[in-house]
């Protein structure tokens, strides 16, 4: 995991370290930058009944290097609820408008 600079999300740096970026689905043109979300590891690697709240700072696209499927965490969220060597892992996650 990296650490996201706020790039996609004008005026949203500075919120701390529990962040996400979003894929296009998730991210809507812009629609879900600062809003918080709440995300639970789903299977191997998870630590078992762990959640985090994250917010959306910036959008994410696939690649090689990220695998970017729904939302890549910090450093620091991904440790909350997973092995931080697990690499991907599944979740599931919901808006908390």
């Amino acid at each position: 995991m990296l650490w996201l600079p706020a790039t996609a999300c004008p005026g949203k740096k500075g919120l701390g370290k529990l962040v996400a970026a979003a894929d296009i689905r998730v991210f809507r043109d812009g629609k879900t930058c600062g809003q918080r979300f709440e995300v639970t590891c789903t299977g191997a690697g998870c630590k078992k009944g762990k959640k985090v709240v994250v917010q959306i700072v910036d959008t994410c696209s696939p690649s090689k290097k990220n695998p970017c499927q729904t939302l890549t965490l910090s450093r620091d969220a991904f440790a909350a609820i997973a092995n931080p060597n697990a690499g991907v892992v599944s979740v599931n996650f919901k808006s908390l408008k």
